[in-house]
């Protein structure tokens, strides 16, 4: 109970009990303070030991890598002459358009002869979709060997339009100098506004330009009419032509070139 002082104001004595649960109170904090900064000490020596780990994995991937080097240049495959290797790369792309990317993963050594042969990265494919840096390197790879160029024009499933293939060209284009052939091709027919749209964006980029060393010009796409100003500018100098029925006409101005001499109209 409060017991009344001397200066008339009362006095507040704690029961042991109290008293214990205040001490027993100041004894948490404390352990909690302490605790609280280990567990800070303990978290730098971990992040510490992370950082040195990422390192010694580092060094030991660098190692590796070395010890392989030098493995693999112990295969048979390491006597091959460049120009060989190079050429049975040539013969898988007949098979997978994609082989000399496999190719230039599987050894430090293939990946330089890949990479080093520009005659493997000039047949580029373009596509709805499609990846931009793909098509970058490639164009980068090729060096200034010609270049084949394939338009594929397709609509994912599921998917209402067709999409954009505008982020492609520019690339494309710088390198016009180089196209040695261009297929456009598509096996969709354009029913609405959205895909006739996409399909007429492709062909916009092929108007009033002049590509000089193209040789070989295939497009077949199902009811769509060329633009009557396709390599207007005297572009083509193709001597092979194929096209559609449904594409052109016979007095459109493509065909107006005298150095076509195969011309193929299904």
């Amino acid at each position: 109970m409060p017991e009344n002082g001397n200066d008339g104001h009362y006095t507040h004595w704690q029961t042991p009990k109290q008293t214990f649960i205040a001490i027993l109170s100041m004894h948490r904090q404390a352990s909690l303070f302490s605790l609280k900064a280990e567990r800070e000490h303990l978290e730098a020596e971990a992040r510490n030991l992370r950082h040195q780990l990422s390192g010694i994995d580092t060094s030991l991937n660098q190692i590796n890598a070395k010890i392989a080097r030098i493995i693999n240049s112990t295969a048979p495959l390491y006597t091959l002459p460049n120009e060989i290797i190079t050429a049975i790369i040539h013969a898988g792309l007949r098979t997978s358009r994609t082989f000399a990317i496999c190719v230039s993963h599987v050894t430090h050594h293939l990946r330089e002869v890949a990479i080093g042969s520009p005659s493997l990265w000039t047949r580029i494919r373009i596509t709805s979709g499609g990846s931009l840096d793909k098509v970058d390197t490639y164009l980068h790879r090729s060096g200034r060997c010609l270049l084949d160029i394939r338009v594929v024009i397709w609509r994912a499933v599921g998917v209402p339009a067709l999409q954009p293939l505008g982020n492609c060209w520019p690339g494309i284009l710088s390198q016009i100098n180089r196209w040695r052939s261009l297929s456009i091709f598509s096996d969709l027919i354009f029913d609405s506004d959205m895909n006739y749209t996409a399909v007429c964006e492709v062909f916009e980029h092929l108007c009033h330009i002049c590509a000089p060393r193209l040789d070989k010009l295939h497009i077949s796409i199902p009811r769509f009419g060329l633009p009557p100003y396709l390599f207007i500018d005297g572009a083509t100098v193709a001597s092979e032509v194929s096209l559609r029925h449904d594409n052109t006409s016979l007095n459109s101005p493509l065909l107006s070139s005298t150095s076509i001499t195969s011309l193929n109209i299904r």
